[in-house]
C-alpha cells in the first residue's frame, strides 16, 4: 500500500496483515519532491506509483524502489487524483479548482494515453456484523 502525507511532502509504503487489519512495516517511499504537494496516485501494471502533484502541474511517475522514474507536466496547476481505465494504456485525472487567471480550465477531467496498463480491479464486499 502506498498513501501520501501533504503537508510533509512524503509518500510511505507500507504492507497490511489482512488479520488485524493493521499496516505493517511503514517505511518512507519518497520524500522533498521539489514540484508541488503529492496528492492521489494509481499503481500499474510494472509496479510504478504514479502520483499527482497538487500545485506542481505534473504527474510523477515513481519506480518501485522510489527513484523518479518520470515527470509528466499536465495542462492544469493541480492535478489532483489519477486512474487507470481498465485494460487500455489511458490515464484519467482530475484537477482542483485553484488555477489562476488564464490558466487550462478548473476542475476538470484528463486523459492522457501511456506506455502501460494499471491493475486489475480488486473486488471488494461489505459484510454486515452480527
Amino acid at each position: 500500500m502506498y498513501f501520501g502525507d501533504t503537508l510533509t511532502n512524503q509518500l510511505y509504503q507500507c504492507g497490511f496483515d489482512l488479520a488485524s487489519s493493521s499496516l505493517t512495516s511503514i517505511d518512507v517511499f519518497n520524500e522533498g519532491f521539489a514540484r508541488g504537494l503529492p496528492d492521489g496516485s494509481s499503481v500499474d501494471a510494472e509496479g510504478c506509483l504514479w502520483n499527482c502533484r497538487y500545485g506542481g502541474g505534473c504527474i510523477v511517475r515513481f519506480a518501485p524502489d522510489g527513484s523518479i522514474a518520470e515527470v509528466i507536466d499536465t495542462p492544469c496547476l493541480s492535478p489532483t487524483t489519477c486512474i487507470f481505465a481498465g485494460s487500455e494504456q489511458m490515464l484519467y485525472f482530475t484537477s482542483a479548482n485553484d488555477n489562476g487567471p488564464g490558466e487550462q480550465p478548473n476542475g476538470a477531467l484528463y486523459s492522457m494515453h501511456v506506455e502501460t496498463t494499471g491493475l486489475p480491479s480488486t473486488p471488494f464486499r461489505l459484510e454486515a456484523n452480527g
